[in-house]
């Protein structure tokens, strides 16, 4: 199942959704059928995916369009994950990420664990993790290093705007080890 989900500060007042991918509908239809300037040949949607208008309490309105990429920048963030028996130690090492390839795209991957240490991508990609592609459609793995120590780690996966990305499914690999002891 996919979902998305929405922010804005403003106060949602309506919704409503469309088709806005050049598919003439009886509702769009204006005037006489002679004045129209289409025909049921060129009746195409490349857009199976509604739009999402809101209409706002100010007046003004929100479209969320899905047509093509992020027009900002992204981002998806886990919450706290907790990899078992929390008496022992956890290191998160790697994290195995299941994407589409549509071609070679840059995201960020940052862990975050309870005490707040950060690991960044990875130690020979601080600036981004570049994922190979082709633009071939298929579904791609890559194991990235990460190497964190953890009783509970926090994920962020985030990219640009524009950014050509398609996840299906991540999983963090970790490591168990001995008993934690904590200082009173």
């Amino acid at each position: 199942m996919n979902w998305t989900r929405w922010t804005t500060t403003k106060t949602p007042s309506c919704i409503g959704n469309f088709l806005t991918n050049a598919v003439v509908r009886i509702i769009d239809l204006i005037g006489q059928i002679e004045q129209q300037s289409w025909s049921p040949a060129t009746l195409t949607n490349g857009n199976p995916f509604p739009s999402i208008m809101i209409g706002c309490s100010d007046g003004t309105s929100l479209l969320f369009d899905f047509t093509g990429w992020s027009e900002q920048s992204w981002s998806v963030t886990t919450v706290e994950m907790d990899y078992g028996d929390p008496r022992h130690e956890n290191s998160t090492k790697k994290l195995r990420l299941t994407y589409k390839d549509n071609g070679q795209v840059t995201v960020q991957v940052q862990f975050t664990n309870e005490d707040g240490q950060v690991s960044l991508n990875s130690p020979t990609s601080p600036n981004g993790i570049v994922l190979p592609g082709t633009g071939s459609g298929l579904t791609k793995k890559i194991v990235l290093p990460v190497n964190l120590p953890s009783i509970y780690a926090t994920m962020k996966i985030s990219g640009s705007e524009g950014a050509t990305f398609e996840m299906s499914s991540y999983a963090p690999i970790y490591s168990q080890g001995g008993e934690v002891k904590n200082a009173f």
